[in-house]
């Protein structure tokens, strides 16, 4: 048997406060708070690439961008329990 700490677990509001669009980036999941890692040249490199393919034919079919600098996703009673903050 393994000994974990406890790791107290935090409300979204909680959460809003602490780090709602702070540096550096934290994710909310589940009530447990994750400090996101730096990007990465290739990764840059990737996300420009597939947009830019994407636009076009997106445009042409009727597609209109969600344009957010994070997605906060919500459950059916309406209370946010994941906020990530999405690529592109």
């Amino acid at each position: 048997m393994t000994n974990r700490p406890i790791v107290p677990l935090i409300s979204f509001d909680d959460y809003e406060a602490l780090y709602g669009g702070g540096m550096p980036k934290h994710e909310f999941i589940e009530g447990h708070v994750r400090a996101m890692t730096g990007g990465t040249r290739t990764h840059s490199h990737l996300i420009l690439t597939f947009g830019s393919l994407l636009r076009s034919p997106a445009i042409k079919a009727g597609c209109v961008a969600l344009v957010a600098r994070r997605l906060d996703v919500v459950r059916s009673d309406g209370r946010a329990d994941r906020s990530y903050y999405p690529d592109g």
